[in-house]
């Protein structure tokens, strides 16, 4: 998958004009926040998870104006990871994802987990399905990824990211992004190579 591609199924996702999408895709490369590609005909850069991550965090986020969209996605990126709790040991161990020490790094390997195979693993050797849900407070750097299973209080997990840095806002906006959104993101970028 090609960024043009990506722009425009993270475009359809989250409903966000293509063009505005396209833009983020030139900040982020400009900021060297993207896969860049070779020059000439064959110089197309194949879009990774991590390019998945990063151009999905730069469209759903509030930029300031004036702002460079890179900057606030590394900022975003880069939230450390601060807790984890689980109600039963060792629940998700095997993906990838629990094992990352920031949010950005997170992402990357759910959406890995998911192009190889390890979550449809996890999944299905749970009795019941897993909710994912992956929640985002751009402006205090807070973040959290929490999975629950659907009629059940076994087996349930968050991992929460949050910097260290005195916070003033009064008022938290948080952008809620479901497991599908990371599924068909992966379903998209195929297998890995």
């Amino acid at each position: 998958m090609i960024a043009p591609d990506l722009a425009e199924l993270i475009g359809q996702i989250t409903s966000t004009p293509v063009g505005t999408v396209t833009g983020r895709v030139r900040a982020l490369r400009a900021g060297r926040a993207l896969t860049l590609g070779g020059r000439g005909r064959f110089g197309v850069a194949e879009m990774a998870s991590a390019d998945a991550s990063t151009l999905l965090l730069a469209t759903v986020a509030d930029h300031p104006y004036g702002s460079d969209p890179a900057a606030n996605v590394r900022r975003v990126r880069s939230i450390p990871l601060r807790d984890k709790t689980v109600i039963v040991e060792k629940f998700a161990d095997e993906l990838a994802f629990t094992r990352t020490a920031t949010f950005g790094a997170a992402l990357d390997a759910l959406i890995e987990d998911m192009r190889s195979g390890a979550w449809a693993r996890f999944e299905n050797a749970l009795p019941s399905p897993v909710n994912l849900g992956v929640r985002i407070d751009f402006e205090n750097l807070d973040a959290g990824i929490l999975l629950s299973r659907e009629r059940s209080t076994w087996g349930a997990g968050d991992w929460f990211f949050r910097d260290d840095a005195p916070h003033t806002q009064r008022i938290f906006r948080h952008t809620m992004i479901r497991g599908s959104v990371f599924q068909e993101l992966a379903e998209a970028l195929g297998p890995p190579t």
